[in-house]
C-alpha cells in the first residue's frame, strides 16, 4: 500500500489500539488509511509495520510499510525509540511525540509573553514555599510531572498562623501550628518526586463550587493552531480538584451563568486565545511537533483567566457528551496528519527522507 494515504497511530499496546483506532475511524473526514501499531510492531530493518486495521468489516493485522505520518497517542514513550522512529520518517511528521510536560519547563517557555496569566511558580524548597505562602495566603504543591490532580495538595495560611493542608478536599486533613511541623508533614506526604510550589489565586466559583477551563488546542488542515472546544469540569462540593468533577458543561454556558452577555462572549475569546498563545510557544520550543494540547484555566473573582497548567495528551473522554467537540478532538489530528501528508510528498519532503 502507498504511504500516501496511510496515517500509523502510535498506541501503548493492542487493547487500547483497538479503542482508539474505532474512535477515530468514526471520526475520520480525511480519507486517509488509519492503522495502529506499537514500538514492539516496528520491523527497524525492512521499515514495516504489523498493524491493526479495519478490512472487510472486520480487525485484522497486516503489514504496512512505515507511515510517512505517525500520530503518537502514547504517554511517555520510550524516548530513544521514538528518536530513533522521527529519524526514519523524518523531523516533524511524527507529532505529539513529547507529551509528559514538565510544569516547570512550561512555566519558564510560557514566561514572559503569557505572565499576567500565570500564578508564581517556582521548584519546591522550604523557604520558597514560605517566602510564597506568606506572599499569596494559598498555595499548590504539584508533582513536576503530574496529572489528574494526583499528589495535588493545596496550603492555606489563616489569619490565626495556623496552616491547614488538605488533598483534593478544603477541608484540612493536617493543621499546623508553626512551620516546622508543616514542612516535616509534607516533606513524607510528596516524598522524593521533584514538585513544584504554585501560588492560588482567589478563585471564582459556580454556586459556591470550584471549575476551572479545559481548552482543547489542535493544529488544523492547514498546520495553525485552533482552539477547537472549552469544556469546564465542575468540582464536587467542597473539593478543589476539578478532576473530581460532579459534572462537564460547555464553558460558554458557564460564562452566560456567572457574567453579563455582554462580558461572557469576549471572556471566552480571550481565553481561547491564551489557549492559542501558550501552544504556539511551547511548539515552537520543543524539539518535536506538536499537534494538540490541553489548556487548563481558572478564573479569579475579578474574571481575570490564569493557566494553571498544560497537558501534552489531552483526555478525550471529556468531551463525549458534546457533539461538536468531541468530533473535533478526533477529526482535528486527522486533518493535521493530512496536511503533513501533503508537506511529506513534496519534492523538498522527498529528498529530504531519502
Amino acid at each position: 500500500m502507498s504511504t500516501k494515504k496511510l496515517l500509523g497511530i502510535l498506541v501503548p499496546n493492542a487493547k487500547t489500539g483497538r479503542a482508539l483506532l474505532a474512535l477515530y475511524r468514526r471520526h475520520n473526514p480525511t480519507g486517509l488509511k488509519l492503522i495502529c501499531f506499537t514500538l514492539s510492531d516496528i520491523d527497524w530493518k525492512r521499515r514495516r509495520v504489523t498493524a491493526l486495521h479495519r478490512r472487510r468489516r472486520r480487525w485484522a493485522h497486516s503489514k504496512f510499510p512505515l507511515p510517512r505520518v505517525i500520530y503518537n497517542r502514547c504517554y511517555k514513550p520510550d524516548p530513544l525509540l521514538l528518536k530513533r522512529l522521527e529519524a526514519e520518517i523524518g523531523a516533524g511528521f511524527l507529532f505529539n511525540g513529547i507529551n509528559r510536560l514538565d510544569k516547570m519547563d512550561v512555566h519558564r517557555i510560557l514566561s514572559p509573553a503569557l505572565a499576567p496569566h500565570l500564578p508564581d511558580s517556582e521548584p519546591h524548597d522550604e523557604a520558597s514555599a514560605d517566602r510564597l505562602l506568606d506572599l499569596h495566603r494559598i498555595l499548590y504543591f504539584k508533582p513536576i510531572h503530574g496529572s489528574r490532580g494526583i499528589g495535588v495538595f493545596r496550603a492555606e495560611l489563616k489569619a490565626s498562623g495556623e496552616i491547614h493542608l488538605g488533598n483534593h478536599y478544603l477541608l484540612p486533613s493536617h493543621i499546623f501550628e508553626d512551620h516546622s511541623r508543616f514542612h516535616h508533614q509534607l516533606r513524607e506526604l510528596l516524598g522524593s518526586a521533584p514538585h513544584m510550589v504554585q501560588s492560588g489565586i482567589p478563585a471564582l466559583t459556580l454556586f459556591g463550587q470550584y471549575f476551572d477551563i479545559r481548552v482543547l488546542v489542535q493544529k488544523n488542515g492547514n498546520g495553525e493552531w485552533t482552539a477547537t472546544s472549552a469544556v469546564s469540569r465542575i468540582a464536587a462540593k467542597g473539593c478543589f480538584n476539578t478532576s473530581i468533577a460532579e459534572r462537564i458543561i460547555l464553558t460558554a454556558d458557564v460564562l452566560k451563568i456567572v457574567f453579563l452577555p455582554e462580558r461572557a462572549k469576549p471572556l471566552l475569546e480571550e481565553i481561547k486565545a491564551i489557549g492559542i498563545a501558550a501552544a504556539e510557544r511551547l511548539d515552537e520550543a520543543q524539539e518535536r511537533s506538536l499537534g494538540e494540547l490541553s489548556v487548563d484555566l481558572a478564573l479569579d473573582r475579578a474574571g481575570h483567566p490564569w493557566i494553571i497548567e498544560v497537558n501534552g495528551m489531552p483526555q478525550k473522554s471529556l468531551y463525549s457528551s458534546f457533539k461538536q467537540s468531541k468530533r473535533a478532538a478526533y477529526e482535528y489530528p486527522l486533518l493535521y496528519a493530512s496536511h503533513l501528508l501533503t508537506r511529506s510528498s513534496s519534492p523538498v519532503s522527498e529528498s529530504a527522507l531519502t
